[in-house]
């Protein structure tokens, strides 16, 4: 009798090889980036830190909280082997179709029987590959600049000159939080923040409240200047009206 090697063992021995070279993978960088926070604060309702915010357990409640522990790339490869043992158990005593040579009746009384035979296997057609295009030159006319570049600042930071401010109006940001924005009214009136809005925003400390603006960030209605902190929280200020 001919031994068969069950599905979950080769999808163990590829997901070994994933974990110990190290190969990379889709959305790699989104799975590390939530592991990493998550494992530094805790659970979290929202991120600052990710496409101008984002609610956290929108991705996954637990995933996060799983590779923190364990691993981006070691959780995928225990979960590709717990899909491919499941799905060998799913699928074992299906039957799979008439055999070839097998008599196939058609529908219907007096219908003709026909005798099924196996189709030639035709191979598909390998997608031809694009060349890359060349990375766009900048306004000086250079190419991108990796990191350790003399004309990178020091520490790893980028300085983007004429870049928009992150609030404009009667208050702008003294510190960002991952779930946090901290910051000084000048006077009272209306500020914008470039931070997306989501439901779960309040106004923790300061004489202010918040709103969604037209642009889908945050808008803030301040009465009075001094500090002003908003954090992702179920209770807290926000606009009425």
């Amino acid at each position: 009798m001919r031994r068969v090697i069950p599905a979950w063992a080769v999808t163990a021995l590829g997901a070994v090889a994933y974990v110990a070279l190290d190969l990379p993978s889709a959305d790699l960088a989104a799975a590390t980036y939530r592991a990493g926070l998550v494992g530094r604060e805790g659970p979290l309702l929202w991120s600052n830190d990710w496409y101008s915010g984002h609610h956290v357990p929108s991705y996954s409640a637990l995933v996060p909280a799983l590779s923190a522990l364990a691993g981006p790339r070691v959780l995928a490869g225990l979960g590709a082997v717990a899909a491919a043992a499941l799905f060998e158990r799913l699928v074992a005593g299906r039957p799979r179709g008439p055999a070839r040579g097998a008599v196939v009746r058609g529908r219907g009384r007096g219908a003709p029987a026909h005798r099924a035979r196996a189709l030639p296997h035709r191979p598909r057609a390998r997608p031809r590959r694009r060349a890359r295009p060349a990375p766009r030159a900048g306004r000086g006319g250079r190419g991108h600049r990796g990191p350790g570049h003399p004309g990178q600042p020091r520490g790893g930071g980028l300085r983007i000159d004429g870049a928009t401010a992150l609030a404009e109006g009667a208050a702008r940001v003294t510190a960002l939080a991952p779930d946090a924005v901290d910051l000084a009214a000048t006077r009272p009136g209306d500020a914008l923040v470039r931070v997306r809005h989501s439901p779960w925003w309040r106004v923790s400390a300061g004489a202010a409240c918040v709103y969604e603006g037209p642009e889908g960030f945050l808008r803030l209605r301040i009465r009075q200047p001094g500090p002003i902190r908003l954090a992702v929280r179920l209770t807290g200020a926000r606009c009425r009206g």
